[in-house]
């Protein structure tokens, strides 16, 4: 019975492990995106209004992820 139980708890921490970098990854990629703001906007010639579009759209796709 012990067998199972440790199976089961190394099987949670790894979905905890893999959810702990995932949350990472979209911070940075959150924090990367407006650090990065002046180069993107000169090279592909965004405008604010279509920068502030952009962030919006990655913010709703950012709440629907956490809804489900």
């Amino acid at each position: 019975m012990s067998g199972i139980n440790t199976k089961v708890g190394n099987y949670r921490w790894r979905i905890v492990v893999l959810l702990f970098f995932a949350t990472t990854i979209n911070y940075i990629d959150r924090q990367i995106l407006g650090m990065l703001k002046p180069f993107i906007g000169s090279d592909l010639e965004i405008t604010e209004a279509s920068y502030g579009y952009i962030v919006s759209a990655f913010q709703a796709a950012y709440a629907v992820g956490l809804l489900l």
